[in-house]
């Protein structure tokens, strides 16, 4: 390569990541405001940093892992007489990897990585363990096998699609009747918290405004489907804000 392209090939490489900054800033900035637009719509909270306190909120995944945690874009308010919250949350993680110069040699690089997650929440009433439900497949099945937790339903259709934890299985039956079954085979979340009188739901990536008024429809669904008596025992949980 002729030392005169160097100089232009750098320009072009500087020029080509403010371009990508540039576009990456207008589109977070499009999507703030359409977050804003559906809070004036619904008369909700918008929070373009969220309420750090969500981080401990819950003691399950994506909750329980990483570090660095941080909530970013919050909707927080009531919907169908249940208090809701949707948010984008994030944690990281080191990652480590070996490489040889083959002449017995090595270099080990450290680098984090971000794990984007969308999240929302109900309000269910219900006071209990936590119980979580997450997406089967053929490894965790053998995992389970040999000793795992899972907890099996009537419903062969259901048990082959979600894998469900709880300490106190009766509680698990009494929350997850046919008729929730129902709800989360028509649904299909890949993992839902029942936990602190809330349902959490997340899922990878980050909100787009958009979606969050017909996952909060889908969540309230799966409320539904609580026995009453369940959902009278608890307290109604308020959202934390700052």
């Amino acid at each position: 390569m002729s030392s005169s392209l160097v100089p232009v090939i750098i320009v072009l490489v500087i020029a080509a990541a403010i371009a990508i900054a540039m576009y990456a800033a207008k589109v977070e900035r499009e999507r703030k405001a359409a977050f804003a637009a559906v809070a004036a719509r619904r008369g909700w909270t918008f929070d373009p940093q969220g309420d750090p306190r969500w981080i401990d909120a819950f003691s399950e995944n994506p909750f329980s892992v990483g570090h660095a945690r941080r909530v970013g874009c919050a909707l927080t308010g009531s919907d169908r007489d249940r208090n809701v919250a949707a948010f984008d949350y994030t944690y990281f993680t080191t990652e480590t990897s070996t490489t040889s110069d083959g002449k017995g040699g090595t270099t080990t690089t450290t680098r984090e990585q971000a794990h984007h997650f969308r999240v929302a929440v109900v309000a269910t009433g219900l006071s209990g363990p936590a119980l979580s439900l997450g997406g089967e497949n053929w490894l965790i099945r053998a995992f389970d096998a040999i000793g795992g937790g899972d907890i099996d339903f009537e419903s062969e259709t259901f048990n082959r699609r979600f894998r469900v934890h709880c300490n106190d299985r009766k509680f698990a039956y009494d929350v997850i009747t046919q008729q929730t079954m129902d709800a989360l085979l028509a649904f299909q979340p890949e993992r839902l918290v029942w936990e602190a009188g809330w349902l959490m739901w997340a899922d990878n990536g980050r909100w787009n405004p958009l979606e969050i008024e017909a996952t909060f429809a889908n969540l309230h669904a799966i409320v539904d489907c609580i026995p009453k008596y369940l959902r009278e025992q608890g307290a109604t949980p308020e959202p934390p804000q700052a």
